[in-house]
């Protein structure tokens, strides 16, 4: 491994084993907050005051650490939907096998689709004989199912001023046993 790879596959384990930690003490922590929250409410001797006091701080403590959360969840994401994605692309493959976590990894492209004007939305489905998905609401899976299918097996885009539909691309991984020497 060059010098540059050992540093960079240093810092990533660095990384996963503070995240890791941290993740470990938080679980830890709510075992006991859920203790003493199940015993606070059994117990009419603790003064309200001191609840509001200890809630105040619980709040603030969950804050913190669903922000902490919330900035994790963006650097996932940018692993799954840009940095892998384009990783696999720019290498010309679809799959990577990674024994060392026994997963496979591929990229999938997802569509999401909304209507835009419901009425407008559902004379569009209507016209286009695709009525029987039209609901009291149209089902934004069966949608934008429909709407990928559309473009992709059909070649019809559906109106910009009805439908808002948006492709992207996500990492999809998947268990599996890697073979025996496999790395």
């Amino acid at each position: 491994m060059a010098p540059m790879e050992q540093k960079m596959n240093e810092q990533m384990q660095t990384a996963l084993m503070a995240l890791s930690h941290a993740a470990e003490e938080l679980a830890r922590a709510a075992v006991i907050v859920e203790a003493l929250g199940e015993e606070i409410k059994n117990d009419g001797k603790i003064a309200p005051a001191q609840i509001a006091e200890f809630y105040f701080h619980l709040d603030m403590a969950y804050e913190g650490t669903d922000t902490a959360r919330k900035r994790v969840y963006h650097v996932v994401d940018m692993f799954n939907k840009f940095i892998i994605p384009t990783r696999l692309r720019d290498s010309g493959m679809d799959l990577i096998r990674v024994a060392a976590v026994a997963r496979s990894f591929s990229v999938v492209t997802k569509t999401s689709a909304t209507l835009l004007d419901k009425e407008k939305g559902f004379e569009w489905l209507r016209q286009i004989g695709q009525g029987d998905v039209i609901q009291e609401t149209v089902n934004a899976g069966t949608l934008s199912a429909l709407c990928r299918n559309l473009v992709l097996e059909q070649g019809i885009d559906p109106p910009a001023d009805i439908v808002n539909m948006r492709s992207y691309d996500t990492t999809s991984m998947t268990k599996y046993k890697p073979k025996v020497g496999e790395v």
